[in-house]
């Protein structure tokens, strides 16, 4: 397809409009073989656009530059590009693009809210009926069904892909229906009906290759290898590990050369696996060391795209106090003035002048100091000290990995039944009171608070500075917590009120930390780590401190802990966990 559309754009008397249409089929077409070549393409095809004043095609180019910034890593830009698209496609009237437009604004939303995603889905579901184009159409019928098996809808979720594929083979889609055939592929792995997801992968990768189709070929490919895995632990058969071992191989050579850094990344963990339970454990060591190796680059990558054009938006944040310094300096140097002029008259005069120079000048020294001390504050309280001192010396700041961070989430148990049981002012001053108890916990212990959300806590110890004490540290600090929250559960029962049990979760591993956004910005952390930490919270009871064994292995010489054995963690498999006496 990508070809023909190339030979088409070099096609003698092609018009300008047909030009546009041409670079935007393109667009779409590379952007996620080719991300880069993608946004260059579509940005050519929006200025043409703009110049022969083709606005109404300028929604269906920024629909492909958001999906192709989104295959580029650059979920701001995808993100932007999306509601752009969205607000051309109204403004133009142009229907059959309005709910893709909606949906795509939906998926490259950061820091979206399931529920509400979920009634947003459901409210485009009912303008799908509104596109007359069948392509437009399946195309977004199916991402609104990958999008509610996202949000774990999975009946109505697999309703759609199946409908989607069905119609597609209607109307001889056929590159419609494959890709949702990938979906429902993973969907069925997820569901462990592996052999019916093995057979859908072979019929996926063999046509993928006949079309040239790299990409999802390596996806198909490294699916096959981790079927093959997930085999072999219902029946250890070597044979299983073997075809496991052949598959990843292949996806990683195709994914390799195509750079495909996410693939890459999935098989390098593959193979380091395949090759610990077949007992190749130079070969395993070397592909965890290149997992890691490109993990960390994606995610700092990641970050630091985020990053981008934050330093303006920081020195913006100063700028009102760097004004007032100036404004005091001038007033300063006129009083000077003021004072020069006034030794011409009588010396009673001047003396009175000197006064009221000294004066201002104390005055201006104290309006200095405490706008530079304001712009201090500012920046500590949204920022380590370490990060806010990169960013008065640099204007900007680097994302950094971890190797060895201890995080710590602690939630409400019953939060939402509480809340409907008082009134909201009572609820948002009992969540401050134990909150700013907390904060004062955690500065004894220098550990850092990422932030909150609703009523879970989330802080980390061992940065931005590294130390070797930082899982001792959060274990006392959660116990000071735990105890704080005892104390308050008895004052309050002492009234008749209604009080919290907390549970708190701890796990200890790799992050990469760094500032996000470019209004509100703040100092965050990702990684497995996060997400482990989340779980071991949310696998803990009332009052108790749940850590897994990373944490445990750091801290069992420092404390009493009880083994809890091997626990279910939601899409982590089983994992050990401790309870701290």
């Amino acid at each position: 397809m990508a070809d023909s559309l190339e030979q088409e754009l070099s096609r003698p008397g092609i018009t300008p409009r047909e030009k546009v249409n041409v670079l935007t089929d393109l667009t779409y077409e590379y952007r996620n073989l080719l991300p880069s070549k993608a946004i260059k393409l579509g940005l050519e095809a929006e200025r043409m656009a703009k110049e022969i004043h083709y606005e109404q095609k300028l929604g269906e180019i920024y629909m492909h530059l958001a999906s192709s910034y989104a295959f580029y890593n650059d979920l701001i830009k995808s993100y932007e590009y999306a509601l752009t698209a969205l607000q051309y496609n109204r403004e133009y009237n142009v229907t059959d693009l309005i709910p893709m437009s909606r949906m795509m604004v939906l998926s490259f939303k950061p820091n979206g809210d399931e529920e509400t995603t979920i009634a947003e889905v459901h409210d485009i579901l009912k303008d799908v009926h509104t596109i007359k184009d069948k392509t437009w159409y399946l195309r977004t019928f199916g991402g609104l069904g990958n999008e509610l098996k996202i949000t774990r809808e999975y009946l109505l979720a697999d309703s759609i892909i199946s409908l989607t594929i069905s119609e597609a083979r209607k109307y001889n889609l056929k590159a419609i229906e494959m890709h949702n055939l990938g979906r429902m592929q993973i969907w069925l792995m997820h569901r462990k009906e592996y052999d019916k997801a093995l057979a859908l992968a072979y019929e996926l990768v063999a046509y993928f290759e006949s079309i040239g189709e790299k990409r999802l070929r390596a996806e198909m490919l490294a699916n096959c290898g981790e079927v093959y895995e997930k085999k072999y632990e219902i029946h250890p058969d070597k044979r299983y590990l073997d075809s496991a071992l052949f598959y990843a191989e292949k996806g990683l050579r195709i994914s390799s050369e195509i750079d495909y850094k996410m693939v890459m990344q999935d098989n390098y963990i593959l193979l380091f696996r395949v090759n610990k339970r077949l007992g190749n454990t130079k070969e395993a060591m070397d592909y965890l060391e290149k997992y890691v190796s490109l993990r960390d680059s994606l995610m700092g990558l990641a970050t630091m795209r985020r990053l981008e054009g934050i330093a303006i938006k920081q020195r913006d944040e100063i700028s009102t106090a760097q004004m007032k310094l100036k404004d005091a300096e001038v007033s300063r140097q006129r009083n000077y003035t003021y004072t020069g002029l006034a030794g011409i008259g009588l010396s009673g005069l001047m003396l009175f002048f000197v006064f009221r120079n000294y004066r201002n000048q104390k005055k201006s020294n104290a309006i200095i100091l405490h706008e530079k001390q304001r712009s201090e504050e500012l920046l500590l309280n949204i920022l380590p000290a370490e990060m806010a001192e990169e960013l008065k010396n640099n204007g900007s700041t680097k994302a950094k990995a971890f190797t060895m961070v201890t995080v710590m989430f602690t939630d409400f148990k019953d939060f939402t039944e509480v809340s409907e049981k008082v009134s909201a002012e009572l609820l948002v001053d009992e969540i401050h009171y134990c909150f700013s108890a907390f904060d004062r916990i955690l500065q004894n212990y220098k550990i850092e608070k990422i932030k909150t959300i609703g009523d879970a806590y989330m802080c980390a110890s061992g940065l931005p500075v590294s130390n070797y004490t930082h899982a001792t540290d959060m274990v006392n600090a959660a116990k000071e917590i735990r105890d704080f929250m005892k104390q308050r559960k008895i004052e309050k029962e002492s009234r008749d009120e209604i009080p919290f049990d907390l549970r708190i979760g701890i796990h200890t591993g790799p992050v990469v930390a760094g500032i996000v956004g470019i209004k509100k910005f703040a100092y965050d952390i990702w990684g497995d780590t996060v997400n482990l930490a989340a779980r071991m919270e949310q696998n803990s009871e009332p009052g108790k401190i749940n850590i897994s064994g990373s944490t445990y292995e750091l801290v069992k010489t420092k404390f009493n802990c009880t083994y809890r054995g091997k626990i279910s963690a939601k899409n982590k498999g089983e994992i050990d966990m401790y309870f701290v006496s």
